[in-house]
């Protein structure tokens, strides 16, 4: 299901998607692609999807002021149960992610496919994540259960991770990654503004954290 504009400016303002069972597709389940505002997805289930479960995508202009909460998100077979691409201000919240399959995590947020880059605050909190994060084959390591990928470029805005449970991922808990630059000093782009606060990890595979990026976080 993709909300998206047409035309040039805000594709939907004030949508609201509500108790909807979404399975076995082939692509993403929801996908909030291009200045969707003031939206929200909320009390959904959505299993077995072939891309990501639920995403926001800042697409040529920017998602803003959306959330995501109080949803399940079941067994992506490739991306990431939830994903925030870009945009500002916008949340995931009190959700349920379990059962990663490949290339992705429970929750991925960066700048990433040419997306508008991400300012403003963006909040993950009160989630609860069993089971996620994979190894990626292309990178040879493992993706975090909640992760950062400064792709497009430098990722600067604010991301407040407030209390979120991370229970048996097979790979690292928190994830910071940079693609390569070639001759750049540092070599890699850079992650900053990122807050973890009370976090439960339980039985993580590999790290509590894993920064193979420049920049810097803070946990407590």
């Amino acid at each position: 299901m993709f909300a998206r504009s047409l035309t040039t400016g805000v594709a939907f303002d004030g949508l609201t998607i509500s108790n909807v069972r979404i399975q076995d597709t082939t692509a993403d389940g929801i996908n909030f692609d291009g200045g969707v505002t003031h939206a929200t997805v909320q009390n959904t289930y959505i299993r077995n999807t072939g891309d990501d479960g639920l995403a926001m995508w800042s697409s040529g202009t920017a998602d803003a002021n959306d959330s995501f909460r109080h949803d399940t998100v079941v067994l992506p077979v490739l991306a990431n149960n939830f994903a925030i691409y870009g945009g500002h201000d916008n949340s995931i919240t009190s959700d349920y992610a379990t059962d990663t399959v490949t290339q992705g995590g429970g929750i991925g947020v960066g700048n990433r496919f040419a997306a508008v880059p991400l300012s403003g605050t963006t909040l993950i909190a009160n989630n609860t994540l069993a089971r996620t994060g994979t190894l990626d084959p292309n990178w040879h390591f493992g993706v975090g259960a909640i992760w950062f990928y400064a792709s497009d470029e430098d990722m600067t805005g604010t991301v407040n991770v407030d209390d979120n449970p991370i229970l048996d991922s097979p790979y690292d808990a928190f994830g910071f990654v940079g693609d390569y630059i070639p001759n750049a000093t540092p070599p890699a782009k850079a992650i900053t503004n990122v807050f973890i606060n009370g976090a439960i990890v339980r039985n993580a595979g590999t790290f509590v954290a894993q920064l193979p990026s420049a920049g810097s976080a803070t946990m407590s």
